[in-house]
């Protein structure tokens, strides 16, 4: 059971990165986030938010808990904190459905 859970983080982690990656060098060229590497940039968000949406879905971290840690990942990369709220506070745009993750 303990793999079957590893090869599903990693395939979520997988498609994280991959569409993380576009938006995060974006960020970077825009000048938004300051970042030296970009891969272990992008593995560091991903694991982050696979951290926080397990702890989430086990009752182990509070809504309230979740959002200091966005603020918080959000401000590693050179967001304000002000500004991290603000678009923290925002609707998020509706994701394009890919194929499910399987257990296969």
């Amino acid at each position: 059971m303990q793999h079957l859970k590893i090869q599903r983080q990693s395939r979520a982690q997988f498609y994280l990165l991959d569409d993380g990656q576009s938006d995060t060098r974006r960020g970077i060229e825009e000048g938004r986030f300051k970042v030296e590497n970009l891969t272990a940039t992008l593995c560091f968000i991903a694991s982050g938010l696979l951290g926080v949406m397990d702890y989430l879905a086990r009752g182990k971290l509070t809504w309230k808990q979740a959002e200091q840690t966005t603020v918080a990942h959000l401000r590693l990369h050179g967001i304000s904190e002000e500004e991290a709220k603000t678009l923290l506070a925002k609707r998020m745009p509706k994701l394009k459905r890919r194929g499910s993750v399987s257990a296969s």
